[in-house]
Parts: C-alpha cells; sequence; structure tokens
C-alpha cells in the first residue's frame, strides 16, 4: 500500500491561481454592491414618489379632521379643558388621525432607509477589494 502513494506526484496547484480567485471575490462583491445600489435607486424613487403622493391626499383630510378642531380647545378654553382632562383626553385619543400619519410617515421612514442603504453601499463602491 505505501508503495502506490509513493508514486504520486504532489498536486502543485498554478501559480496564478490564487490572484484569479481573489479577483473573482472581487468581482462578486462589486456585482453585489452593484444590485444592492440598483435596490436602493429604486427605494428612493419609489418612496418620494409616494411621498408626493400622500402630502396632498392624506394630508388634507388630515388636516380636516375633527383632532385639530379638539386640540384647538387645549388652547382657547384651557380652564374647561382642565376640569375635564379625562375626557378631553380621551376625545383627543378618539379623533387622532392615525391612518394618515402612518401614510405621511411610512414614505419618509422607507426613504431614509434608503437614502441610508444608498449612503452604505456608496461607500463600499468606493473601496477596492484586492
Amino acid at each position: 500500500m505505501n508503495r502506490s502513494f509513493k508514486k504520486i506526484n504532489e498536486l502543485e496547484p498554478p501559480s496564478q491561481l490564487e490572484g484569479v480567485i481573489l479577483r473573482r471575490i472581487g468581482q462578486e462583491k462589486s456585482k453585489q454592491v452593484k444590485k444592492r445600489l440598483i435596490l436602493s435607486y429604486f427605494g428612493l424613487l419609489a418612496s418620494t414618489t409616494a411621498f408626493f403622493y400622500t402630502v396632498p391626499v392624506f394630508g388634507n383630510s388630515l388636516m380636516k379632521s375633527e383632532f385639530w378642531d379638539m386640540a384647538h380647545l387645549a388652547f382657547s378654553d384651557i380652564m374647561i379643558v382642565a376640569k375635564n382632562w379625562n375626557d378631553f383626553s380621551l376625545s383627543l385619543l378618539e379623533t387622532f388621525p392615525t391612518v394618515n400619519i402612518i401614510a405621511i410617515l411610512l414614505p419618509i421612514f422607507t426613504l431614509l432607509l434608503s437614502f441610508s442603504l444608498y449612503l452604505d453601499l456608496d461607500n463600499k463602491g468606493n473601496h477596492k477589494y484586492i
């Protein structure tokens, strides 16, 4: 058995193999960064478009909601509000336009996330891996 293993020549990898492997790894990382960068561009565009759509649509109904009429009472009739603060706070909570605020804040949040991803990927794209 020992004789058969002695006859096998040692396998020597080509001298350029390390460079080829590292170059391919760098190319794959660059492809991943480019794909994510395109995704961040799409996120920026979509969230900006959604923001400019939701602000007029939901902002108008937000401003016309009963919440603001109730909130103005806190400044105009402060003594009545102080006497009935419990009922007043429950009325404010009941008339709070939650859906409208979420509809406006969601595109802003998505815009900030996409911008953060863009900045992170842009920073990675400027560095060389090899």
